[in-house]
């Protein structure tokens, strides 16, 4: 009754009181003021939730609580203060609920411990990595990596975990793969039973030194979508950045590609092997398994290899990339000519330094794709009005058709700033999703326009014909 009396006493600090009235009854706010009023003596004024409140500028997470046990309690706050809370929280039903669990090593209740080195033993890998010795000179040694096998850790997902995806659902998933006409699904070797899962791999950082890196590669189930998405992400290996052998033939990764890609043709089979990717001979406890289905006769295929941009160039190899001196795989482009690059389409300079090595319709999209419509008069007198009043008309133009066809954009104002470069010409800048729905505003634009006949050009033919083009291969890549 007391801690009741003090959440509307003109004796409580205003701060406590704005908190009190938005806690509602047997709510986890109302449980937090609880356990800071005990610990507190009963004396708000006193309390560290009074202080933290009144630093306005404090970075610090408020109202953050964590999972403790009685003797935790007892020795943080006193007998008599964890007493009262574990009390409180059992005597009301809501709170027993939420805020009240048995300890995991509770002998009625099963250990939440790690399972992963009892159930899934991992493979170990000879990986050649860098090395240095004494004297300071780098040496190719080989290490002994634990990779998890990719068939292992979907059987304990399906066997243990409970991980299960409903058929209907894998039916639909490859039913939508033929309406897409996805190019993997033509000729598809399995009988469509099979769940689809995704590899994964990228580096990242451990700490602020951006040397520090770690690769890894993941395994992932599309159609297990948990609410958490680390929680859906399964951890295949993991090596020192610093130790690969970053050469052109990945000699420190391709062995930890070999592998998984055994392990996922083991997935795809549905059974055990009998021996290694390698040839050779499995563990005692593997070998045991061998032959034996994995889930019941479940089976799964990998139906994505997923990464960032640097990691597929990584992996996959790729000797034209966007950061590279030629990053067309088409043509003979080069990007090593001057600062400006690809943004000089000839609005400065007549004759580009890369325009001779490229092999495209470069005339017709320097040329011709530039402020058609504008130019046409399609938004107004290009001669009576100056260049921001049709570009106003313009950007009118486009809200009204994101409304129609409610697609969400965050695209602003068309400036001229946006459209002309002082040093690149006309270069129009907007993100990657502003961009494409841009896109596919001026495509059904400048449709309709060669629909209405009343803007006769010879170029809007070939614009209408591009832009669909164009659009359709950016929406199926996004």
């Amino acid at each position: 009754m007391r801690f009741h009396r003090s959440l509307v006493s003109p004796n409580t600090p205003p701060e406590i009181l704005k908190l009190a009235e938005k806690a509602e009854p047997h709510s986890p706010e109302r449980s937090y003021l609880f356990e800071a009023w005990l610990t507190s003596s009963e004396n708000w004024k006193s309390s560290k939730l009074l202080i933290s409140l009144k630093q306005k500028n404090s970075t610090k997470n408020r109202g953050t609580r964590k999972w403790m046990t009685y003797a935790e309690m007892c020795e943080r706050f006193g007998e008599s203060v964890a007493t009262d809370i574990r009390d409180a929280k059992l005597d009301d039903p809501q709170l027993k609920k939420k805020e009240v669990r048995d300890h995991p090593e509770c002998k009625h209740r099963k250990a939440r411990t790690p399972y992963t080195t009892e159930l899934i033993e991992p493979t170990t890998i000879e990986v050649p990595v860098r090395s240095m010795d004494t004297e300071g000179n780098e040496n190719i040694v080989p290490m002994q990596l634990p990779v998890l096998d990719v068939h292992e850790v979907l059987a304990y997902l399906h066997n243990e975990v409970k991980v299960e995806v409903p058929a209907e659902m894998v039916q639909n998933y490859y039913a939508h793969m033929e309406a897409v006409d996805m190019p993997w699904i033509r000729g598809f070797p399995g009988d469509k039973t099979e769940i689809p899962f995704s590899l994964y791999g990228d580096e990242c950082c451990l700490s602020a030194d951006p040397h520090d890196k770690v690769v890894a590669f993941f395994m992932s189930i599309h159609l297990f979508r948990p609410t958490s998405v680390r929680q859906g992400q399964f951890l295949i290996a993991a090596v020192q950045h610093d130790l690969l052998v970053d050469d052109e033939c990945l000699r420190s990764l391709f062995p930890i590609l070999q592998h998984i890609v055994w392990s996922c043709n083991v997935a795809f089979e549905g059974r055990y092997p009998h021996t290694r990717f390698d040839g050779g001979s499995l563990t005692p406890s593997k070998l045991q398994k061998a032959g034996t289905p994995l889930a019941n006769g479940r089976r799964w295929v990998c139906s994505q290899v997923k990464g960032d941009w640097k990691w597929l160039e990584k992996v996959l190899r790729l000797l034209p990339t966007p950061v590279s001196k030629q990053p067309c795989y088409m043509c003979d482009a080069c990007s090593d000519d001057s600062a400006m690059k690809y943004y000089d389409t000839g609005d400065i300079q007549q004759e580009p330094g890369w325009a001779a090595t490229e092999v495209n319709t470069v005339g017709f999209i320097a040329r011709k794709v530039r402020m058609t419509l504008v130019s046409l008069g399609y938004f107004g007198d290009p001669d009576a009005l100056d260049l921001q009043q049709l570009l106003d008309a313009a950007f009118a133009d486009f809200k009204a058709w994101k409304l129609q066809h409610r697609i969400p954009c965050s695209q602003k104002r068309f400036s001229v700033g946006l459209v002309i470069k002082k040093v690149h010409g006309h270069y129009m800048t907007a993100k990657a999703y502003n961009g494409r729905v841009i896109l596919e505003w001026l495509a059904d634009v400048t449709t309709k326009v060669l629909s209405d006949k009343k803007i006769t050009d010879p170029r809007l033919p070939h614009l209408a014909v591009a832009l669909k083009l164009g659009m359709q291969y950016l929406l199926i890549s996004s």
